[in-house]
C-alpha cells in the first residue's frame, strides 16, 4: 500500500501491519506524539483525506471531539491503512518560528574567532628545493608548529597539484582543518546549534566578518518519541538500539537545517570548519551517542559533564569533515550546556546581587 503524507506529498510504501504513526516514523514525518504511541496523550492527530482503514477504536473516542471525528481526524497511534492512504498532518510545533526571532545577543557581544582563512601559492618542490608537501605549506603559510588535522593528509597533494599551487589553507590556531584547490579564503563560516528538547535551532556565522548570515529552527525529531526528556530516556532503555535510533534523529534535524540555510544562502557546506553545540544535559548525552539512563534515577548523575570535542565526520554532521565539533560542558544531571550559554552569553556570572534569567 502507499501512504501519501500531506503537506509534503512525501510517499511510502507500507503495510497494514505498522500503525500511522510507525509508517510517518519510517518516512521521516514528524507527528506530535508526547506518549512516544503508548495511547495515552491523544497529541498525534492526523487526518484522512482519502483512503479506508480500521474503524474508530475507543482510545480515539475518549481523545477526539464529534467534530473531529466528523471531520475525518484520527490518532495516528491507533490507525492502521486498509487500502492507500493520503493522511494531513496538522503543523506540529508552532515553536520554531518564534524560536528563529529569540536571536537577539547582548549588544557587547564580539565572536573570538580562532578559524583563519587564506589563500597562497605553495611553491613546487624541484631537484634543488627537495622539500616535502607537509612543509612546503609550513613555510608558506608561516606555521612553524602546524599539526595535521586527522584524516587529511590524503587530500594534500591533490589540492597543490590542481591549480599549480594556488590553495586556500584553513587552520584552527596551528591546527589544518582544511587545504583545497583555488582561492576560497571570503569562504570561512561556524555553525552554532541549541539543541532544545522541542526545537533545534541553527545559527550559521562568517567567520571572516564575525557576522550572523542566517538562524533556521526545526522541532526536534526526536518528538516523536515523546515530549520531555524522560520519555526518550525509556525509549533508549526499551531495547538495544534505539539510543542509536535518538542520536540519528537529532543529527538528521542538524543536517537539515545546515541543509536549508546553505541552499538559501548559496553556501558550499564544506566550507563550514567549527561548530558549537549546546543542549540539556540529557540532549547532550543523546546527541553523543551515550546513554542518558542515569539521569531518569536518583542521585541523577551524569555520564560525563566536561567540554566534549569530536571531529564532524565521526558524528556524519555534514560539514567540513575535519571540523571540530565542540559541545560545552554540562552543570549537573538537569542543568545542561545551554545554561551554560546563557551564563557566558549573559554575563549574569559577573553581576552583582540577585538576578533571574528566563
Amino acid at each position: 500500500m502507499e501512504i501519501i503524507f500531506q503537506p509534503d506529498g512525501k510517499k511510502i510504501q507500507a503495510t497494514s501491519k505498522d500503525n500511522i504513526l510507525k509508517i510517518a516514523e519510517q518516512a521521516g514525518i514528524l507527528i506530535d506524539a508526547s506518549c512516544a504511541g503508548a495511547k495515552k496523550c491523544g497529541k498525534c492527530k492526523v487526518k484522512i483525506l482519502n483512503g479506508s482503514c480500521n474503524p474508530l477504536t475507543d482510545t480515539e473516542r475518549n481523545f477526539l471531539s464529534e467534530q473531529e471525528i466528523q471531520n475525518q481526524y484520527r490518532l495516528a497511534c491507533c490507525t492502521y491503512a486498509h487500502s492507500d492512504l493520503e493522511v494531513m498532518i496538522p503543523q506540529t510545533h508552532g515553536g520554531s518560528d518564534r524560536k528563529k526571532k529569540l536571536t537577539k545577543l547582548p549588544s557587547d557581544f564580539c565572536p573570538e574567532n580562532r578559524i583563519v582563512s587564506s589563500c597562497k601559492k605553495v611553491p613546487k618542490a624541484t631537484m634543488k628545493y627537495q622539500i616535502n608537501d607537509l612543509e612546503r605549506i609550513q613555510e608558506t603559510f608561516l606555521k612553524s608548529d602546524m599539526k595535521l588535522s586527522p584524516g587529511l593528509l590524503p587530500e594534500i597533494h591533490s589540492a597543490l597539484d590542481a591549480e599549480r599551487g594556488l590553495v586556500t589553507a584553513t587552520f584552527n590556531d596551528q591546527i589544518l582543518l582544511s587545504l583545497v584547490s583555488g582561492d576560497h579564503s571570503d569562504s570561512c563560516y561556524g555553525i552554532a546549534f541549541d539543541i532544545g528538547t522541542t526545537t533545534v535551532v541553527g545559527m550559521l556565522w562568517n567567520l571572516q566578518s564575525n557576522e550572523l548570515v542566517d538562524v533556521e529552527a526545526k522541532t526536534n525529531y526526536q518528538s516523536v518519541y515523546g515530549s520531555d526528556v524522560i520519555s526518550r530516556i525509556q525509549f533508549c532503555n526499551t531495547k538495544p538500539g534505539n539510543l542509536s535510533i535518538m542520536q540519528q534523529k537529532v543529527i538528521t534535524c542538524l543536517n537539515d537545517i545546515l541543509e536549508e540555510i546553505c541552499t538559501r544562502n548559496n553556501i558550499n557546506p564544506d566550507f563550514i570548519y567549527d561548530v558549537t553545540i549546546v543542549g540539556n544535559t540529557t540532549m547532550s548525552h543523546l546527541f553523543s551517542g551515550v546513554t542518558p539512563q542515569s539521569l531518569a534515577r536518583t542521585p541523577f548523575a551524569p555520564v560525563f559533564c566536561s567540554a566534549q570535542n569530536i571531529q564532524a565526520k565521526d558524528l556524519n554532521i555534514n560539514v567540513c569533515p575535519q571540523a571540530n565539533v565542540h559541545l560545552l560542558p554540562n552543570i549537573a544531571g538537569h542543568v545542561g550546556s545551554d545554561i551554560v550559554a546563557m551564563i557566558l552569553a549573559s554575563g549574569i556570572y559577573k553581576m552583582n546581587g540577585c538576578h533571574i534569567a528566563i
